[in-house]
């Protein structure tokens, strides 16, 4: 069970100053406090033989027989088999050599047996509970110029700061510390953006095309993300939240609406992205089957083979290019509306995780999706048609790649498949 309270306060305030009708300033400032408390109880259950790697000294002549014949009876004996007969729920049975050549002590049935036999292994349970408190604030601002040379053209250029507030990695199986004789939850530390944007929105033909159109760059610093890192003040990896320095997300973005007719329009929009882990940020690469890690096992140093560092590789999950472009027919009748949608969209390649390589990298991707729909003249009533990827594409969001325990087993989660249906809406309200 987890318990996350946070309160937060806020003070802002905004102007814009208008030098004259072209020409405008707006200022803004805000001071923002979070404040977080949580607590984690953590639990868990298992059964284990309790023998597993210690089984080389459990197989010590003399350890329990003397050398006479009950050695050689309980050395054949499997994991669980020897833990029931070391714990006094079983006993051996002379002169049988099999794995689990064992006798209960009591029968498997008897509901009064105080020694029964462990099927699964050793039963065990834990628990622990954690407890922390901390405080983020920050003073942020926003400075925009605003220029309108003619009633269908407007260009600004902003600078604006924002900051995400630190937190605790609660349920992350690393996320724990040890603070004197308190074990508490590992927290991560505040993010800080600084955004600069140069923009533009215009208007043609009429004003029947509206064109936005900007250029932007944020620069992180204490990045948060989600990694398996390695922490070289711990010399060791670990599964957590946390800031992993300086980041950049940079690019271009342009969308535009077309009044091609009464009745129809079309949209669409493009975005060039262009994101950057700038400082050392290291990740234990245990998935590569070209590498095996049985074979090859990783050490705890920088200078491993085994180490990645993504310093000047892209953010996980976004890619450079995306497209869309949607378009809608509306046909006006006595009987109601009728509109036909058709949006096609294009996402290019990118990589799920922060350690990009062939093996990983997801192709790019093209979905185009269809629908046809009727509503009433007064909207209360509606009825759609759709299929969304019409072409039945295959298409993954993600892929991944175990380690030794499952042979390296290639997984990816994909997307819908074309799907079909027909959906309905009707509201009874009077408004």
């Amino acid at each position: 069970m987890n318990k996350n309270e946070t309160q937060q306060t806020a003070a802002f305030t905004q102007g814009t100053y208008t030098f004259n009708e072209n020409w405008a300033l707006t200022l803004g400032v805000r001071w923002a406090e979070d404040e977080k408390s949580v607590f984690e109880n953590r639990g868990g259950y298992l059964e284990t033989d309790l023998i597993g790697g210690f089984r080389p000294f459990v197989d010590i002549p003399f350890l329990y027989t003397g050398g006479g014949p009950g050695y050689f009876e309980m050395s054949s004996l499997s994991n669980l088999a020897l833990t029931n007969v070391l714990m006094g729920r079983a006993n051996i049975q002379p002169g049988v050599f099999a794995p689990d050549a064992i006798t209960p002590v009591c029968a498997l049935e008897d509901p009064n047996c105080a020694s029964p036999l462990l099927l699964q292994g050793v039963p065990l349970s834990w628990a622990g509970q954690a407890e922390a408190d901390d405080d983020w604030s920050k003073v942020t601002w926003r400075a925009n110029m605003d220029w309108t040379p003619n009633d269908t053209t407007l260009i600004y250029f902003g600078v604006t700061t924002g900051y995400r507030a630190g937190g605790y990695g609660l349920g992350a199986v690393d996320a724990r510390i040890t603070v004197g004789n308190v074990i508490e939850p590992l927290s991560y530390d505040e993010e800080e953006v600084l955004a600069v944007e140069l923009g533009y929105k215009g208007q043609f033909f009429d004003d029947t095309l509206q064109i936005n159109a900007s250029i932007y760059r944020y620069d992180y610093e204490g990045y948060q993300d989600s990694l398996t890192i390695f922490d070289p003040s711990q010399n060791s990896f670990r599964d957590i939240p946390t800031n992993v320095g300086d980041a950049v997300n940079q690019g271009f973005e342009i969308e535009w609406v077309w009044l091609a007719t009464d009745n129809l329009s079309i949209n669409g929009n493009y975005s060039y992205t262009d994101t950057e882990y700038k400082d050392d940020t290291y990740f234990q690469e245990t998935d590569d089957p070209r590498r095996p890690t049985a074979i090859f096992p990783i050490l705890p140093t920088l200078t491993d083979p085994g180490i990645y560092n993504a310093k000047d590789e892209s953010l996980k999950g976004i890619p450079e290019h995306k497209a869309v472009v949607w378009g809608t027919y509306q046909w006006n009748t006595d009987v109601g509306n009728i509109y036909l949608n058709g949006v096609v969209s294009y996402t290019g390649e990118y990589w799920p995780t922060a350690i990009q390589r062939d093996l990983d990298e997801l192709d790019s991707r093209v979905q185009t999706d269809i629908s046809l729909t009727w509503s009433s003249l007064d909207g209360k009533r509606r009825v759609r048609f759709f299929v969304d990827n019409i072409f039945d594409e295959r298409m993954y969001r993600d892929f991944g790649t175990g380690g030794d325990g499952n042979n390296y087993k290639f997984t990816g989660s994909m997307l819908n498949p074309r799907m079909w249906g027909i959906d309905a809406r009707w509201d009874f309200g009077d408004g």
